[in-house]
């Protein structure tokens, strides 16, 4: 309830929308509370939880002058977001950011669990393999999800460094002919 409460604060009451850059997290907080008092309910309601894929695809690219770095992007579109229905959102603004954007054929749940994946980096090996292995057949320029213990999952199984896509975008707004 105290984080319902502070989210209502901080957005001026439900007037700007409270952006997650974790879908893990946004899908969380997107879901119906149960067992608490009416009032923060009635608050929650009038919420407006973004992802941040969301958030980049519906309120920034509209606003944005992107320049797609003449490159190839690998996307590991995570569970949560899979669950959000957002893949479609995070592939378009990837293709915004370069000129060539794989989803792997072999995507998988990269098996990290939280923290699941730090304190048994088997889970995460095992359930990464074939994906993993589609990934690192090609040498693509940039490698992006949407969640920061997928980003570290996918790193640990391709030895590639994978970041949030929000950091293409930044790159896509600044292109002046650079790379990944």
């Amino acid at each position: 309830e105290q984080l319902i409460n502070n989210f209502w604060e901080w957005s001026n009451h439900g007037k700007l929308p409270i952006v997650i850059d974790a879908s893990s997290c946004s899908l969380f907080l997107k879901t119906p509370p149960t067992e608490i008092q009416k009032q923060t309910l009635d608050r929650w309601k009038q919420l407006s939880i973004l992802d941040s894929i969301e958030f980049a695809h519906d309120i920034l690219l509209p606003k944005l002058s992107l320049n797609p770095i003449n490159g190839s992007i690998v996307l590991h579109p995570n569970c949560s977001l899979i669950k959000m229905g957002l893949t479609e959102k995070m592939e378009t603004i990837a293709l915004k950011c370069a000129t060539h954007v794989t989803i792997p054929n072999e995507l998988n749940c990269c098996g990290f669990a939280g923290d699941k994946g730090m304190q048994y980096p088997e889970l995460t090996s095992a359930a990464t393999q074939k994906e993993a292995k589609e990934i690192n057949q090609n040498n693509f320029d940039g490698y992006y999800s949407s969640n920061i213990t997928c980003e570290m999952g996918m790193s640990q199984a391709t030895g590639k460094h994978f970041c949030s896509l929000l950091f293409a975008v930044e790159k896509a707004i600044i292109n002046k002919n650079q790379q990944f």
